[in-house]
This record gives C-alpha cells, structure tokens and sequence, in this order.
C-alpha cells in the first residue's frame, strides 16, 4: 500500500450528511424491513411501528434524564431547527418575550424563512 492509500481520509461537511454508524444501522434494521407502518394508523404494522417508536422514545429520555414525552424525533435537522425556533418562540411568548433575533449568517434558508413564518402568522418582532 502507497503512503497516499495509508492517508486518512476526513470528510469535513458533517453538517449535511454524516455516516450513519454501525450500531445506528442495527438498531433501525427492523423499521426498515419488519416494522415499517405508519405508527399514527391503527393497523397492525402501525400500532407495532407506534409501540416500537414509544420504546426508543422511552430509551432516549433515560438516557438524557428527561420525560419520554419531551423527546421528539424528526426527519432531519432543518425540521429539527424548525421546531427549536418555534418552540422557543412560543415558550418566549409565554414569558411576554417576542423579539427574535436572527442574522444573515444563520445557516439555512429554512431557519430564516421559519423566523419569518413566526414573525408573520403570531407577530413576533423580528431583527
């Protein structure tokens, strides 16, 4: 082997996609191939996919000390950060806070048009 095929490779964009590990892989396995209804039917395939998700919902908040009904699963990180911002907001809302404070910078269009949706639809102060 070559000192260039010894070099480790690093993939530096993690950010918008990462190798999902080995371990990750098994543990989905079974959504994938035995238990992959739609957890909200209520169908068979469906209440076993609802029991399955509520059982890695339950592993999750132990692990994090938290209530399993504070755990939410999304399909990626822009609904991720969607939820967050308005989560956020609402619970600012609460408290008689409504300015959000964005920037150019911010990553994603999806976060500012979310900030813009809030400011639009509930009338937050945006800057």
């Amino acid at each position: 082997m070559d000192s260039q095929s010894k070099a480790m490779y690093i993939y530096a964009d993690n950010a918008a996609t990462t190798c999902v590990s080995t371990a990750a892989v098994q543990a989905m396995m079974p959504c994938f191939t035995e238990i992959y209804g739609n957890p909200s039917s209520f169908h068979s395939v469906g209440q076993k996919a609802a029991e399955y998700l509520q059982t890695a919902r339950e592993t999750v908040a132990q692990l994090l000390h938290a209530n399993a009904k504070e755990i939410y699963f999304t399909s990626g990180g822009s609904e991720a950060d969607n939820q967050a911002i308005r989560s956020a907001a609402l619970y600012g809302a609460k408290k008689g806070k409504r300015h959000i404070i964005s920037t150019k910078f911010e990553h994603h269009f999806e976060w500012l048009k979310e900030v813009d949706s809030l400011a639009l639809v509930n009338a937050w102060n945006t800057s």
